[in-house]
């Protein structure tokens, strides 16, 4: 990847091409050695039909012990003017950037800081380390800014470690975080789709560090026609990335199951196979059928469509990478922290 394709760049409204979208800038944090997880989202949308820009301030909390996740969200309008003034004139980074709101709510973005509070309900004071090390969901400059595919996504930063505390009615904590940042944008959300991420595994019981993965599959509507699955991911295992991500051969990996809390793909390049399970519940694949806390926001397109979206940050999976020449098994992984988002229309 070149620098045209700015992990932490606020989006909507730098040119034409990107009004009338939505934007995510996103924090996964994982209290170490705790069921207690929580997902920071800066939300931007235009709509068709307004040329306003909405901004929204979300913070989502869970607790995989209770099983349970609470929403706290606030939200302001800004006509595309004070949008530009307030926004793009600050920097036109998701990095730094503060925000306030009518009810004296705000979130504040630093180099090394989250920082915010929903009044009455929430606030968090957070200091982050970034390692600056970004993940390409697709394998080409063009396809971030091309008309395909319509939803842009990557991971502004693969291994976050946060240090601060969250204060709420739902729970308070302080402490030590492991999670990541995400970044996502487009002219729509797909029709259907699984999305996972995990940095936190285990190999033969012991614990493996800087080890990542990243991928997800997802239908899109071509008119009045689905397509198959296209998927894209990636493992950094040991130093080294392992890329099943060719936007051109995206149809190839196999989705043997994608239900609302499994997801299970086989990826398959030249020289590798890799194969993921991932259960948030479901009795249905072959890994530890348990329940886990589980959040459902409604994602709003510029077409005014809403999808409901399920996501869980404390899903059980394996991760199996082999090489294909002589059927050595190079990794086999385990977690409980993977993060599984999905969106299965026929379930609203």
């Amino acid at each position: 990847m070149t620098a045209s394709v700015l992990p932490s760049r606020i989006e909507l409204g730098q040119t034409e091409k990107t009004r009338r979208i939505y934007e995510s800038f996103y924090f996964r944090g994982n209290l170490q050695n705790s069921p207690l997880s929580f997902w920071l989202k800066h939300n931007l949308l235009e709509f068709n039909d307004d040329p306003r820009v909405r901004i929204d301030s979300i913070l989502i909390l869970f607790n995989d012990e209770t099983k349970q996740s609470c929403v706290y969200q606030q939200s302001k309008m800004l006509s595309f003017e004070q949008y530009q003034s307030e926004v793009l004139g600050k920097g036109q980074s998701w990095r730094q950037l503060r925000i306030e709101f009518e009810n004296g709510g705000f979130f504040e973005l630093a180099t090394g800081r989250l920082h915010g509070s929903i009044p009455g309900q929430a606030s968090w004071d957070i200091k982050v380390n970034f390692s600056d090390m970004v993940y390409y969901h697709f394998d080409k400059d063009w396809f971030y800014r091309g008309f395909f595919p319509k939803k842009k996504i990557l991971t502004a930063d693969c291994f976050m470690k946060y240090e601060g505390a969250i204060t709420s009615p739902f729970f308070n904590c302080q402490g030590q975080f492991q999670g990541m940042n995400g970044h996502n944008w487009g002219k729509e959300h797909a029709y259907q789709y699984a999305y996972a991420n995990c940095n936190e595994f285990s190999e033969e019981g012991k614990p493996l560090s800087e080890t990542y993965f990243d991928c997800f599959s997802a239908k899109i509507l071509l008119g009045p026609w689905k397509s198959p699955y296209l998927s894209a991911g990636s493992l950094f295992y040991k130093g080294k990335w392992y890329d099943f991500n060719r936007v051109l051969t995206c149809w190839r990996p196999r989705v043997e199951e994608l239900t609302l809390k499994t997801y299970h793909v086989i990826f398959k390049n030249k020289e590798y196979e890799f194969d993921i399970m991932i259960n948030g519940g479901g009795p249905s694949i072959s890994v530890n059928g348990e329940g886990h806390a589980w959040a459902t926001l409604a994602y709003d397109h510029p077409s005014r469509k809403i999808s409901q979206v399920h996501n869980t940050k404390h899903a059980k999976g394996t991760a199996k990478l082999t090489r294909l020449k002589d059927q050595q098994v190079i990794a086999r992984l385990f977690s409980s922290s993977f993060e599984l988002e999905t969106l299965i229309p026929e379930l609203g």
